[in-house]
Protein backbone atom coordinates (compact mmCIF):
# COMPACT_ATOMS: atom_id res chain seq x y z
CA UNK A 1 0.00 0.00 0.00
CA UNK A 2 0.73 3.59 -0.84
CA UNK A 3 -0.09 6.36 1.11
CA UNK A 4 -1.46 8.86 -1.71
CA UNK A 5 -2.96 11.61 -0.89
CA UNK A 6 -2.47 13.15 2.65
CA UNK A 7 -5.24 11.53 4.84
CA UNK A 8 -5.61 8.53 2.69
CA UNK A 9 -3.99 4.80 1.26
CA UNK A 10 -4.64 3.04 -1.81
CA UNK A 11 -3.72 -0.28 -2.52
CA UNK A 12 -1.75 -1.73 -5.53
CA UNK A 13 -3.11 -4.82 -6.99
CA UNK A 14 -1.60 -7.08 -10.10
CA UNK A 15 -3.49 -6.40 -13.55
CA UNK A 16 -3.59 -10.13 -13.91
CA UNK A 17 -6.07 -9.67 -10.46
CA UNK A 18 -8.47 -7.53 -12.56
CA UNK A 19 -9.40 -10.36 -14.14
CA UNK A 20 -12.88 -11.77 -13.67
CA UNK A 21 -15.12 -14.72 -15.76
CA UNK A 22 -18.01 -16.22 -14.49
CA UNK A 23 -20.84 -18.47 -15.79
CA UNK A 24 -24.16 -16.89 -15.49
CA UNK A 25 -27.17 -18.15 -13.40
CA UNK A 26 -30.37 -16.65 -13.02
CA UNK A 27 -30.79 -13.46 -10.70
CA UNK A 28 -32.85 -13.42 -7.24
CA UNK A 29 -35.32 -10.85 -7.04
CA UNK A 30 -32.37 -8.14 -6.09
CA UNK A 31 -30.46 -8.67 -9.54
CA UNK A 32 -28.45 -11.55 -7.82
CA UNK A 33 -27.04 -14.54 -8.55
CA UNK A 34 -24.83 -17.48 -7.46
CA UNK A 35 -21.87 -16.18 -9.52
CA UNK A 36 -22.44 -12.46 -7.93
CA UNK A 37 -21.97 -14.29 -4.42
CA UNK A 38 -18.63 -16.09 -5.26
CA UNK A 39 -16.90 -13.01 -7.38
CA UNK A 40 -17.77 -11.23 -4.13
CA UNK A 41 -16.38 -13.95 -2.21
CA UNK A 42 -12.99 -14.32 -4.68
CA UNK A 43 -12.83 -10.44 -4.88
CA UNK A 44 -12.62 -10.98 -0.55
CA UNK A 45 -10.25 -13.10 -0.63
CA UNK A 46 -7.95 -11.18 -3.29
CA UNK A 47 -8.16 -8.18 -1.41
CA UNK A 48 -7.42 -10.31 2.18
CA UNK A 49 -3.97 -11.45 0.70
CA UNK A 50 -2.67 -7.56 1.17
CA UNK A 51 -5.14 -6.51 3.93
CA UNK A 52 -5.37 -9.75 6.36
CA UNK A 53 -9.03 -9.99 7.70
CA UNK A 54 -7.99 -9.24 11.04
CA UNK A 55 -7.04 -5.88 9.71
CA UNK A 56 -10.41 -5.49 8.84
CA UNK A 57 -12.33 -3.56 11.59
CA UNK A 58 -15.30 -3.59 9.12
CA UNK A 59 -15.65 -3.72 5.44
CA UNK A 60 -18.95 -3.92 3.13
CA UNK A 61 -19.97 -3.02 -0.30
CA UNK A 62 -21.66 0.71 -0.74
CA UNK A 63 -23.18 2.00 -4.03
CA UNK A 64 -21.35 5.53 -5.06
CA UNK A 65 -24.17 7.90 -4.98
CA UNK A 66 -24.06 11.05 -7.72
CA UNK A 67 -22.62 8.89 -10.20
CA UNK A 68 -25.21 10.24 -13.05
CA UNK A 69 -24.35 13.71 -12.24
CA UNK A 70 -21.01 15.57 -13.91
CA UNK A 71 -18.14 16.98 -12.18
CA UNK A 72 -16.92 20.57 -12.12
CA UNK A 73 -14.87 19.81 -15.56
CA UNK A 74 -17.81 18.53 -17.24
CA UNK A 75 -16.60 15.37 -17.36
CA UNK A 76 -19.14 12.43 -17.11
CA UNK A 77 -19.09 10.26 -13.89
CA UNK A 78 -20.65 7.06 -15.78
CA UNK A 79 -18.04 7.41 -18.45
CA UNK A 80 -15.29 7.63 -15.47
CA UNK A 81 -16.81 4.58 -13.62
CA UNK A 82 -16.97 2.45 -16.93
CA UNK A 83 -13.28 2.59 -17.12
CA UNK A 84 -12.90 1.33 -14.12
CA UNK A 85 -11.80 -2.18 -13.52
CA UNK A 86 -11.87 -4.45 -9.88
CA UNK A 87 -9.59 -3.74 -7.49
CA UNK A 88 -8.75 -0.14 -8.85
CA UNK A 89 -7.38 1.42 -5.68
CA UNK A 90 -10.13 4.62 -5.01
CA UNK A 91 -9.37 7.90 -2.92
CA UNK A 92 -11.86 9.12 -0.33
CA UNK A 93 -11.52 12.59 -0.05
CA UNK A 94 -13.44 14.55 2.88
CA UNK A 95 -15.09 18.26 1.61
CA UNK A 96 -15.47 19.91 5.44
CA UNK A 97 -15.68 23.28 3.63
CA UNK A 98 -18.61 22.30 1.80
CA UNK A 99 -21.07 24.95 3.33
CA UNK A 100 -24.35 22.48 2.16
CA UNK A 101 -22.81 18.87 3.05
CA UNK A 102 -19.68 19.68 5.12
CA UNK A 103 -19.74 15.71 6.07
CA UNK A 104 -19.96 14.76 2.26
CA UNK A 105 -17.32 11.91 1.42
CA UNK A 106 -15.80 12.17 -2.79
CA UNK A 107 -14.85 8.96 -4.17
CA UNK A 108 -11.84 9.76 -6.64
CA UNK A 109 -9.88 7.42 -8.46
CA UNK A 110 -6.51 6.68 -6.78
CA UNK A 111 -4.34 7.48 -10.16
CA UNK A 112 -6.46 9.96 -11.45
CA UNK A 113 -8.19 13.46 -9.39
CA UNK A 114 -11.40 12.39 -11.53
CA UNK A 115 -14.55 11.99 -8.75
CA UNK A 116 -16.97 8.82 -9.23
CA UNK A 117 -19.21 10.27 -6.96
CA UNK A 118 -20.35 10.59 -2.72
CA UNK A 119 -20.88 8.13 -0.31
CA UNK A 120 -24.15 8.21 1.03
CA UNK A 121 -24.42 11.39 3.41
CA UNK A 122 -25.20 9.31 6.67
CA UNK A 123 -22.33 6.76 5.60
CA UNK A 124 -20.35 10.28 5.23
CA UNK A 125 -20.77 11.54 8.04
CA UNK A 126 -20.06 8.50 9.63
CA UNK A 127 -16.90 8.12 7.92
CA UNK A 128 -15.92 11.61 8.34
CA UNK A 129 -16.13 11.59 11.93
CA UNK A 130 -14.27 8.71 12.40
CA UNK A 131 -11.28 10.13 9.86
CA UNK A 132 -11.42 13.46 12.86
CA UNK A 133 -11.23 11.11 15.50
CA UNK A 134 -8.78 8.38 14.44
CA UNK A 135 -7.13 9.37 10.88
CA UNK A 136 -6.68 7.98 7.66
CA UNK A 137 -7.84 4.21 7.58
CA UNK A 138 -10.56 3.90 5.20
CA UNK A 139 -9.30 2.21 2.30
CA UNK A 140 -11.59 1.63 -0.38
CA UNK A 141 -11.13 -0.41 -4.20
CA UNK A 142 -13.39 -0.27 -7.11
CA UNK A 143 -15.86 -3.85 -7.45
CA UNK A 144 -18.07 -3.31 -10.20
CA UNK A 145 -19.84 -1.03 -12.24
CA UNK A 146 -23.73 -1.49 -12.52
CA UNK A 147 -25.54 -1.46 -15.20
CA UNK A 148 -29.34 -0.15 -16.40
CA UNK A 149 -31.00 -3.38 -17.07
CA UNK A 150 -32.75 -2.43 -20.74
CA UNK A 151 -29.85 -0.44 -22.00
CA UNK A 152 -27.00 -2.14 -20.93
CA UNK A 153 -25.54 1.64 -19.87
CA UNK A 154 -23.63 2.23 -17.06
CA UNK A 155 -25.01 3.79 -14.14
CA UNK A 156 -23.71 3.29 -10.76
CA UNK A 157 -20.87 1.99 -9.46
CA UNK A 158 -20.70 -0.46 -6.38
CA UNK A 159 -17.08 -0.45 -4.19
CA UNK A 160 -15.52 -2.18 -1.01
CA UNK A 161 -14.64 0.17 2.13
CA UNK A 162 -12.53 -1.25 4.70
CA UNK A 163 -11.72 0.49 7.85
CA UNK A 164 -8.33 -0.69 9.04
CA UNK A 165 -7.02 -1.40 12.31
CA UNK A 166 -4.49 0.69 14.50
CA UNK A 167 -2.31 -2.28 14.45
CA UNK A 168 -2.41 -2.92 11.16
CA UNK A 169 -1.76 1.16 10.26
CA UNK A 170 1.25 0.72 12.56
CA UNK A 171 2.70 -2.05 11.18
CA UNK A 172 2.05 -1.02 7.63
CA UNK A 173 3.91 2.09 8.14
CA UNK A 174 6.72 0.11 8.55
CA UNK A 175 6.69 -2.58 6.57
CA UNK A 176 4.70 -1.70 3.52
CA UNK A 177 2.78 2.01 3.56
CA UNK A 178 5.59 4.34 1.82
CA UNK A 179 4.37 8.05 2.35
CA UNK A 180 3.78 10.19 -0.34
CA UNK A 181 4.25 14.20 0.97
Amino acid sequence: MERDVPGTYRCIFHKEMQEATAVPHPKNKYGWNADSYAADAEFEATISETIPMEAQEKAFYVKVRGTSYRNIDRTSRTRIIGECSPFDSLTLLPQPEDPEHPNAIRVCRSTTPEQLGYLESRLGEEISRDMLKHGPRWVAFFRRKTQHPESGRTVGAVIRLIRLSDEFIAKSDAVRLSRVK
